[in-house]
């Protein structure tokens, strides 16, 4: 039947604001990682007061991303040469993830084993022994702007939490 369904304004805001969330999550992390030098990664999470091993966990995770993403492109490459092709026709739910496979298990191997190897390479320097000592921590400084924008971030935030309690659109 033509089942008809009225949109309503509350309907509309609340579309509009689930919109908003990846949008504004997006906005708050890509700054830091088109204004930091990957180098300073480790650096930049300590000096936030994340712990060292925290600060080591995002660093190592985030530099990481981009090697897989190369690892997997490189697998893709290599199993198109031997004559194997992801993009078939018919393809089924079931169909898909059977032809990923020879993608994701190399892809997914070669990540366990590099990480692997980063751990007995830490292990091996007596990570986590003593505090750690950050090279490059002294070159990271706030200046006026870095003020400004945690003001505003903040200030947006108090508006979301006073528009969310105080007004009907909360939760």
């Amino acid at each position: 039947g033509g089942h008809q369904r009225t949109v309503t304004w509350e309907i509309a805001f609340v579309g509009f604001a689930r919109m908003q969330r990846p949008l504004i999550i997006m906005a708050v992390i890509l700054p830091f990682f088109l204004t930091t030098n990957p180098w300073m990664y480790g650096v930049a999470f300590r000096r936030l007061g994340l712990p060292d091993s925290v600060s080591f966990a995002m660093d190592l995770s985030l530099r990481y991303v981009p090697t897989i993403a190369r690892d997997f492109f490189i697998t893709m490459d290599a199993q198109r040469a031997r004559g194997y092709e992801l993009e078939r026709k018919g393809a089924g739910l079931v169909n898909m993830i059977r032809r990923a496979a020879p993608l994701i298990v190399p892809v997914t191997i070669n990540a366990i084993a590099g990480g692997e190897e980063v751990v007995e390479a830490m292990e091996l320097r007596a990570f986590g022994v003593g505090p750690r000592t950050w090279s490059g921590s002294e070159k990271i400084r706030y200046v006026p702007r870095d003020y400004l924008v945690i003001g505003v971030g903040l200030a947006i935030l108090l508006t979301i939490l006073l528009l969310r309690i105080f007004t009907p659109f909360g939760p």
